[in-house]
């Protein structure tokens, strides 16, 4: 949990349907969000961090993202992403491939990531909620200034009739800047 705190994060690239949704900065440049610790008292009455909140600057994110509240799960670290080339737009099909061509372990439910829900309001005017996970790719580029790199993967749960059907909506990824 310690990685994440106070941590910004801007985005590289993001694609997907998510790209024109939830991953979208409405002042048209990258989007980017910072997360802080929310604590709670432990038996000593210790403060310790239990969740992350998302906060934004005006025209960073879609206005969903403010507030969201993300908790970590999973046990297992990220695996799989490995030596990817310092960021540059011509890397973004090699990126995209390491992170989708099913050679991590990011879709598996074990995965250490933080979690949460942000909802948008889409073009129909419907409020839609997309499930957001969060993964710390640590040492994932070699010989650029920031070695890690966050994944942002999106799915959102829209109704089909009286149904719930999850679908793979986007994904993203960017450095983590710490404080």
């Amino acid at each position: 949990m310690k990685k994440w705190i106070d941590t910004t994060v801007t985005l590289n690239d993001c694609w997907g349907p998510a790209e024109k949704t939830i991953l979208k900065a409405p002042s048209g440049r990258r989007p980017e969000f910072r997360l802080r610790a929310r604590a709670l008292p432990d038996s000593q009455g210790r403060r310790q961090p239990v969740q992350l909140i998302v906060e934004i600057a005006p025209g960073s994110l879609v206005e969903g993202w403010a507030g969201a509240v993300f908790t970590p799960l999973g046990t297992v670290p990220v695996s799989g992403l490995k030596g990817l080339p310092p960021w540059d737009a011509s890397h973004a099909g090699a990126y995209r491939k390491a992170i989708e061509g099913g050679g991590t372990n990011i879709g598996d439910s074990r995965t250490l990531r933080l979690e949460g829900v942000v909802p948008f309001v889409d073009a129909d005017g419907s409020i839609i909620y997309d499930t957001v996970r969060l993964y710390f790719a640590e040492n994932a580029v070699q010989g650029g200034d920031v070695p890690h790199l966050v994944v942002v993967k999106t799915a959102f749960l829209p109704g089909t009739r009286g149904t719930v059907q999850a679908r793979q909506d986007g994904g993203g990824q960017g450095p983590p800047k710490p404080p």
